[in-house]
C-alpha cells in the first residue's frame, strides 16, 4: 500500500489477505486508511505515515495491536493501541505528524450517508 495526498482527501480501503505494510503521505489534506478487511501474513508489519498540516485516520481490525513509534511536533496522535490478547497481530507505525493529527481506530468502517445511498 502506497499513496500520496496533497491538498485533497483520500479514502483507502485495503482488502488484502497478505497485508505487508506500506506508506502514506498526507500534506494539507486528509487520509482515511481502512484495514479492517485485511489479514496479515506475519505477526508484525511496518506502516510509515507522514502527516503535515493534515489528518490521517487508521482503522484496523479489533484484534490488531497498533504501536506509534514516530515523531509528533505540534500535532497529536490519538487512539486505542490494544489488540485482543498476547498473540495479537501488530502494526508498528513510524513517521512524522507535524501540525496535524493521526488517529488509530479499531473495528469496522462506518459508511457515510453518501456511501450508504449508493
Amino acid at each position: 500500500m502506497k499513496f500520496f495526498t496533497i491538498f485533497g482527501s483520500t479514502e483507502h480501503k485495503e482488502r488484502t489477505r497478505s497485508f505487508d505494510g506500506g506508506n502514506a503521505v498526507t500534506v494539507f489534506g486528509s487520509a482515511e486508511i481502512d484495514l479492517t478487511q485485511s489479514t496479515m501474513q506475519g505477526e508484525e508489519v511496518l506502516l510509515e505515515v507522514f502527516t503535515v498540516f493534515g489528518s490521517t485516520v487508521l482503522r484496523v481490525p479489533q484484534a490488531w495491536d497498533v504501536n506509534w513509534s514516530g515523531l509528533t511536533l505540534l500535532g497529536s496522535v490519538e487512539g486505542q493501541n490494544h489488540g485482543d490478547g498476547p498473540k495479537a497481530r501488530r502494526v508498528v507505525v513510524s513517521g512524522l505528524t507535524l501540525f496535524g493529527s493521526f488517529e488509530i481506530l479499531h473495528g469496522r468502517w462506518v459508511a457515510s450517508e453518501d456511501e450508504a445511498a449508493s
